[in-house]
């Protein structure tokens, strides 16, 4: 049972008589812009010559026949099932003089050409039965060759064969330079070959969308029956374009019907996307275009012609007309601003469809160019408006959802952020504190005994100075360390190894050994979130023994401090500290001494990586910084 209709709004009712005013204006506006159109002639190459008048016979009568006649010329068809007319004319005596880059170019004409110069044929596609549709907007540009301009006069003749049918067309030929026959021929041919070709893509591509939209849906909105029409008019363009696609003689008549179909198709979409009511006796409007495509492949040429040129373009304009009228109706009662467009849209391809029936049954003898499908993009605008604006309808509620949705997210993120700022603040804190509890313990075992040691020799009374004086400095040395290390640095190891540099250059000097220090990358090392104070004294430590056995046991004059960042191929970036000296070499890990295996052991209790180079020219112990650092655990001195 059908729902009763909702009354519509009263601003819409009143609005009825402006709205009315509206697409009357348009429409009479867009009819004469396309009458202005159809006035309009594609430019024609300038400075060539053209033939003015020729010879003119039909193929079966005597030469003696022949008439002259004006170009562009037309002659009436006739019962035959094809014709084929002869034009002959002559070159100007100066024009075949001319050698080298000798061209011929035909606008437009109907049916299959041939070129001749002198009997000799330079081009065309008279005879083969690949030839494509008789009544099309094309053009054909030759070369004449020089050696059939070695004698005067140069006889030149243009071959027309076109179907009973049909009448033959041939507008005025152009001789002269090639390089601007040529731009000319290719302004056809980007017109008439490639336009339709990007056209029919176009329309594949929005039916394609919209039969998604049909599907995903499952609502009788026309959107199916939109894109089988859309469907439809791209395999017709494609076709129809010469040179594109080649079928049999009977399949290539059945092509012709579709346009039938897909006007058809397009009504009842249209109907439907306006919420028209339609009896289900309308799809009885598809029939024709059926009735066409079989027609067509059991019928002749010219059975096919003039069903096609008769009641097939009165169905055709029939189907326009309704479909513009409902679409202006929508527009001017329900206010739908689609229906504006379609109406619009179907008022200028009908104009169009007028005017190519009017030029093929000769109505219009001396206009021989089809433009309804080179001003379909309009209907695809159109459609593409549609699919644009179901696109905005169908977003519009999920943005307004996903704003509501993000507002109260915010909002939650707001207070979540700032209580985990509260927490990481105490976090950090109370890390902090644990950190350097652990230091200050480590502190006490270590730099503690140093100092129990230093007091117990200096009891003795046989003891160097020197020796109490070494040991002093070392543990005053490792207390500076756990000091540097307790800062809070934020991640920036730079900070600390700034302070350590200071020391280190000092400590160097008074040993005669000079300080290189240089940083191979800006800003030298990552920032490490992780950081804390004992990944800091792990790593100062393993700096100061690489450091000190380099005064003690290298004999060096330089040492090479390098501070880098260095970048894996999977984009992961880790710290580089590298410290050189150009001593005597000799250091290994599996000597004697302890200071390299702890280095080693410190190293990896931070993830680090230590590798130790010695050799002649000196010693080079590399320290590889991991991306994230673990729980460290601070070693002894």
């Amino acid at each position: 049972m059908n729902s009763p209709p909702v009354p519509l709004a009263p601003d819409v009712v009143e609005g009825r008589p402006q709205r009315l005013t509206v697409i009357v204006l348009l429409t009479a506006l867009v009819l004469l812009v396309t009458w202005i159109l159809t006035g309009v002639d594609f430019p024609l190459p300038e400075g060539a010559w053209h033939a003015r008048e020729a010879a003119f016979r039909m193929a079966s009568d005597p030469p003696q026949t022949a008439l002259t006649v004006t170009l562009p010329h037309n002659w009436n068809r006739r019962p035959q099932s094809q014709e084929t007319g002869v034009y002959r004319f002559l070159l100007p005596a100066d024009l075949a003089a001319r050698s080298g880059n000798l061209a011929v170019f035909v606008p437009r004409f109907t049916g299959r050409i041939e070129l001749r110069v002198d009997g000799t044929r330079i081009a065309g596609d008279l005879g083969f039965s690949s030839a494509q549709p008789p009544a099309r907007n094309t053009s054909l540009l030759a070369t004449v060759p020089d050696a059939l301009l070695a004698s005067t006069p140069v006889e030149m003749t243009v071959l027309l064969a076109s179907p009973g049918y049909l009448s033959g067309y041939l507008e005025t030929v152009y001789v002269g330079a090639e390089q601007p026959l040529r731009r000319a021929h290719e302004q056809r041919t980007l017109l008439f070959f490639l336009l339709p070709g990007a056209i029919a893509i176009v329309n594949l591509a929005l039916g394609a969308l919209l039969f998604l939209f049909w599907f995903q849906q499952k609502t009788d909105d026309g959107s199916g029956l939109l894109a089988l029409s859309l469907t439809l008019g791209a395999v017709y363009t494609l076709a129809t374009v010469p040179n594109t696609l080649t079928f049999s003689p009977s399949v290539y008549r059945a092509l012709h019907g579709l346009p039938l179909l897909e006007v058809a198709l397009a009504v009842l979409a249209i109907a439907r996307h306006l919420g028209v009511r339609m009896p289900k006796a309308s799809m009885l409007i598809l029939l024709p275009g059926t009735a066409a495509v079989v027609t067509g492949l059991v019928s002749d040429d010219f059975t096919m012609a003039v069903l096609m040129l008769v009641p097939g373009a009165l169905l055709a304009g029939l189907c326009m007309l309704v479909g513009a009228v409902l679409s202006a109706r929508a527009y001017v009662v329900d206010h739908n601003e689609t229906g504006l467009v379609f109406s619009l849209a179907l008022t200028v391809l009908g104009a169009l469809a007028a005017h190519d029936i009017m030029v093929l049954g000769d109505i219009l003898s001396d206009r021989r160019i089809l433009l309804v499908r080179l001003y379909t993009p309009l209907f695809s605008i159109a459609v593409g408006g549609i699919v644009a604006l179901r696109l905005v309808r169908a977003l519009a509620a999920a943005e307004l959802f996903a704003r509501q949705l993000k507002q109260r997210v915010e909002e939650a993120e707001a207070a979540l952020r700032a209580s985990f700022q509260r927490e990481r603040h105490h976090l950090r804190a109370s890390a902090l504190m644990e950190e350097r509890a652990r230091l200050m313990r480590d502190l006490h075992d270590g730099v503690g005994g140093q100092l129990v040691s230093i007091v117990s020799l200096a009891r003795q009374k046989d003891q160097d100075a020197a020796a109490i004086g070494e040991a002093a400095r070392t543990a005053l040395q490792d207390l500076r360390l756990v000091v540097d290390a307790m800062d809070d640095i934020q991640g920036d190891l730079m900070l600390v190894l700034a302070t350590w540099r200071d020391r280190m250059e000092g400590r160097l000097r008074a040993g005669n050994v000079a300080l290189d220090w240089k940083i191979d990358t800006q800003p030298g090392l990552p920032i490490l979130d992780d950081l804390r104070p004992s990944h800091v004294l792990n790593i100062l430590r393993i700096l100061d023994e690489a450091v000190t056995n380099a005064l003690k046991h290298s004999a060096a004059g330089t040492v090479r401090v390098r501070l880098q960042t260095v970048t894996v191929p999977d984009g992961k970036a880790f710290g580089r500290i590298a410290v050189e000296d150009d001593g005597d070499g000799g250091a290994s890990v599996s000597s004697t001494g302890r200071g390299l295996g702890n280095m080693q052991e410190r190293a990896a209790r931070i993830g680090a990586r230590l590798t130790v180079a010695s050799d002649a020219s000196g010693t080079r112990v590399q320290l590889d910084l991991p991306a994230v650092l673990p729980g460290g655990t601070v070693l002894p001195p």
